[in-house]
């Protein structure tokens, strides 16, 4: 604990008026839970206000005891302390000094607030609610409109029949208590011995119409599976239109001869790693590629040499010095494929070929 701030001792509690530690000897001099110096403010402070209320005078003004109105000679009050204008409002029913201010909802008598209560009723009417016995549900209608509908209810007899035997009216009841839920014109008769309705044969003038009906309908089109097989059938020839249009143009030429070029490349770089040497002949890179299961390894056309004096159509070309060697591709013209620079299109020893298909 730190050190008591009005004196030079050590601090005991922390006063909850001016939140500063305090010694003990502090809270013994102060009161109510404080120490000595914040109660020694406070009883100043209540001694300050004591005299501002001893010499402060309130002046008495009279008033209207419904509008506050102040009263002066304009203005006078009545005996039960109302202005003129007050006063010719309407009085409550039980408080004749006291204006009303609503109707009851029961009797439409004029109350006060204190006699009508904030439920607009009068004392008297909720007395007389509260002794009344309460009323019992009405009967629900849903279950009698029910019963009606499901033909249960007694028919009423007309006045002929009251005017019949009693004979009559006691074999109609009982034909009527007999029945079951649907009404007798609406019931299906009932065959006799149990034996069941059989359906009518079709006569002869039946049979002619419907005969005549059958001749002259017409025959079941056949239309729209024609023309559901000639647009499937030009969507083939569209599609396979379209992939060899795709195949004979530059791009798809281009594309197809560097496929190839990877190809060849790859059988020369595994027939190294087999052999130690490069190969020599178009036939060891033809033969390597099968080998290692090569798509379309015996379709590829391979030449010698570096196509300086011209080479056959299409073909990939395979020049090897020493270590070195060099793949070549040669477009529908015979001429060396060139890139975007102007320069051959080749792959040597340092191109990466295991990635390709």
């Amino acid at each position: 604990m730190s050190a008591c701030i009005y004196h030079d001792a050590e601090a005991v509690a922390i006063c909850p008026s001016c939140d500063f530690g305090v010694c003990q000897t502090c809270m013994d001099q102060g009161s109510e839970g404080v120490c000595s110096t914040c109660s020694e403010e406070r009883d100043m402070r209540r001694q300050h206000s004591a005299l501002q209320r001893e010499y402060t005078v309130e002046e008495q003004v009279a008033r209207c005891n419904y509008c506050r109105a102040q009263a002066d000679e304009e203005t006078p009050l009545d005996g039960q302390g109302y202005c003129p204008t007050c006063s010719t409002l309407a009085r409550c029913c039980l408080h004749d000094d006291l204006i009303a201010v609503g109707h009851c909802k029961s009797c439409r008598k004029e109350y006060c607030r204190k006699c009508l209560g904030f439920t607009d009723v009068c004392q008297s009417c909720t007395a007389k609610n509260k002794s009344r016995p309460t009323k019992a549900a009405p009967p629900s209608t849903v279950k009698n409109v029910k019963k009606r509908a499901a033909g249960t209810s007694p028919m009423k007899e007309s006045a002929s029949g009251r005017k019949d035997g009693e004979g009559r009216r006691r074999d109609e009841t009982a034909a009527l208590k007999g029945g079951g839920t649907k009404s007798s014109k609406n019931a299906p008769a009932e065959p006799e011995n149990g034996e069941k309705k059989k359906k009518k044969a079709p006569t002869r003038g039946m049979i002619a119409m419907e005969a005549k009906m059958a001749a002259k309908a017409p025959a079941p089109k056949r239309f729209p599976i024609i023309a559901a097989a000639l647009v499937g059938a030009v969507g083939v020839i569209v599609f396979l239109s379209g992939t060899m249009l795709n195949a004979s143009s530059p791009e798809g030429q281009l594309k197809l001869r560097q496929e190839e070029m990877v190809k060849v490349h790859r059988g020369v770089i595994q027939y190294y790693k087999d052999h130690g040497k490069l190969p020599s002949k178009p036939d060891q890179i033809v033969g390597t590629l099968r080998r290692m299961d090569v798509k379309g390894a015996e379709k590829l056309k391979i030449a010698m040499g570096m196509g300086q004096k011209g080479s056959p159509p299409n073909t990939i070309l395979y020049a090897a010095s020493g270590a070195t060697f060099m793949v070549l591709a040669a477009d529908d013209k015979g001429k060396v494929l060139l890139n975007s620079r102007g320069q051959p299109l080749s792959l040597d020893q340092s191109y990466d070929s295991s990635a390709g298909q």
